[in-house]
């Protein structure tokens, strides 16, 4: 991947406890824009954030279930380029499809 490749790294929490840094990229927002039963990740930010990661751990062979049982197994999304500042807050960092992550040489 390039550096100025679409980059939207995570670390993802399951309820066992369990963390996984997943990287999604334009695959994975692809894959959202393909599921119909999604509304647009402006209006769904948190679900958003929570697919994108899943798509991402599916490719990478990290995560091996269906969609459903991810929703019910994770309990956190957050975005792994946050600020520390930000790390005692609540609940999933909501997207920014538009933003460049980190590139692969930082």
């Amino acid at each position: 991947m390039t550096s100025g490749a679409l980059r939207l790294p995570y670390v993802v929490t399951l309820e066992d406890g369990t963390t996984l840094d997943v990287v999604a990229d334009q695959r994975d927002l692809a894959a959202w824009e393909l599921h119909k039963d999604f509304r647009p990740p402006h209006e769904a930010p948190h679900t958003a954030s929570r697919f994108w990661a899943w798509s991402a751990a599916k490719r990478a062979g990290d995560y091996e279930h269906a969609w459903a049982r991810w929703s019910a197994e994770v309990i956190d999304v957050r975005d792994a380029d946050q600020d520390d500042e930000q790390e005692g807050e609540q609940g999933p960092t909501p997207p920014s499809p538009g933003r460049k992550g980190r590139s692969a040489a930082s």
